[in-house]
């Protein structure tokens, strides 16, 4: 299949309002870990950050349906997302770029919203501050698109409502991560569009981006079976087990066969078994092997690798260079060469977000490491670390989602469970109060 591209230019950048420039100059520079330096977890915050600009007309606090069965979940850096068994899928928290599909901007809801003409969805996925839906095999996408990552063929303007991306059909799969987002075809071939600062649409880095879907050149990798993306690295798991990486490497977060900071071209990342499963924060990259042990490459400031000493040289890792400044709580800043992170074992899935990591457990049980400052670790603390602890109180859990700073797990019987940051509401319990345990969203 042939897809029509064009390219992000500054003009088109120009049209973003003054404050949403300001937003999208915030998330270029931090990580989605690093959004968690605002303020500790005794602090409540106000519905909306002074620098944000004007207050939203209402927060939303209308109740959603009650006892809605979830089907899937995703979450996005301050915004969460659920497929309910009724077919429609729901939002809340953060909805400054429209990211909640509920038609509004500048505005944000305490309480899960219906997305606004979705159904017979797939799958979901979110990024920043822009999500994605899988149905019927095409992809819709809302919100931000200041990079053109909502794929409208343009950038500059948020999407307060689900449109279709041109370009695609016969998707299995969406990732997204930062500002650019991925689909997966059905034959086990890759597009890509929105930023390409750092070459992660597989693009030569001349190219700025891309507003529409562009074919990303596979070489040795073949066919792909799952993808993921951090925030300008993308990852992609071939048939065969082996798993590829490119975009940004600063911090080896491409692997060690990465020789330089940036890399267009897909890798293998080195030093793994068969992986069954990857998933990848700000800039740490994780994969679950058929053994059911977890690995894990790339920043290392607050234990993302785990504990205990790691290779820390080689690869296109920054030398010293954990984005934070200060040594990693595992032992070294950075590593391109994956580590298995220790104390896990039989784990069936993984998820990644900010600067911590999830991982499912034996009797669905959930396992988190790494950053703690607003409680995402769920263990009832907020001292991080990078030795794995078990998430207080969940059983029987099914599935994983991880934001910014918050997290998520779907229970057998359809609950839906979060923890962590709720500035904006993300937890989807009706406050903006965090939460260093689980606590029921209320669908």
């Amino acid at each position: 299949m042939s897809c029509a591209a064009s390219s992000v230019t500054s003009s088109s950048l120009e049209r973003l309002s003054g404050q949403r420039r300001r937003r999208a100059s915030l998330f270029s520079q931090l990580s989605l870990g690093a959004l968690a330096a605002a303020a500790p977890l005794d602090a409540v915050a106000s519905p909306l950050p002074s620098w944000l600009g004007p207050a939203p007309p209402a927060v939303a606090a209308s109740a959603a349906a009650t006892s809605a069965r979830v089907l899937l979940v995703a979450a996005g850096a301050y915004s969460a997302y659920a497929l309910t068994a009724g077919g429609q899928v729901w939002a809340w928290g953060d909805g400054l770029e429209g990211q909640l599909g509920d038609g509004l901007q500048y505005t944000m809801s305490v309480l899960p919203v219906p997305v606004r003409g979705l159904s017979g969805v797939s799958q979901l996925a979110a990024s920043f501050n822009t999500a994605y839906a899988v149905r019927n095999r095409q992809v819709w996408a809302w919100g931000d698109d200041a990079q053109g990552q909502a794929g409208s063929g343009t950038a500059g303007y948020a999407q307060d409502r689900p449109q279709l991306v041109h370009h695609l059909a016969e998707v299995r799969a969406v990732a997204a991560g930062g500002y650019s987002a991925y689909a997966l075809g059905a034959r086990g071939q890759l597009w890509a569009w929105g930023d390409n600062s750092s070459g992660q649409l597989g693009l030569r880095l001349s190219v700025a981006g891309s507003t529409t879907p562009r074919a990303i050149s596979l070489g040795r990798l073949g066919r792909v079976a799952a993808i993921a993306a951090s925030t300008s690295t993308a990852y992609a798991l071939g048939h065969n087990g082996t798993l590829w990486a490119w975009g940004d490497n600063a911090f080896g977060e491409a692997g060690g066969a990465a020789t330089k900071t940036e890399t267009p071209v897909p890798v293998a990342v080195p030093g793994l078994g068969k992986v069954v499963a990857v998933a990848a924060n700000g800039f740490t990259g994780f994969g679950l092997l058929r053994d059911g042990t977890v690995w894990a490459w790339g920043d290392n400031s607050f234990g993302e690798l785990g504990p205990g000493p790691c290779r820390s040289t080689g690869g296109g890792a920054r030398a010293g260079g954990a984005h934070t400044g200060k040594a990693g709580a595992g032992g070294c800043t950075a590593s391109p060469w994956p580590k298995r992170v220790p104390g896990l074992d039989g784990v069936t899935a993984i998820a990644a977000g900010g600067e911590s990591a999830y991982a499912l457990g034996a009797g669905g049980t959930v396992w988190a490491w790494g950053n703690n400052t607003y409680g995402q670790l769920g263990d009832g603390t907020t001292r991080s670390s990078p030795t794995p602890v078990r998430v207080t109180g969940l059983r029987h859990i099914v599935a994983l989602a991880a934001g910014g700073t918050s997290a998520y797990a779907l229970g057998a019987g359809g609950v839906l469970w979060a923890w962590g940051n709720n500035t904006y509401g993300q937890l989807g319990d009706g406050t903006i109060a965090p939460s260093d345990v689980p606590i029921r969203v209320k669908l």
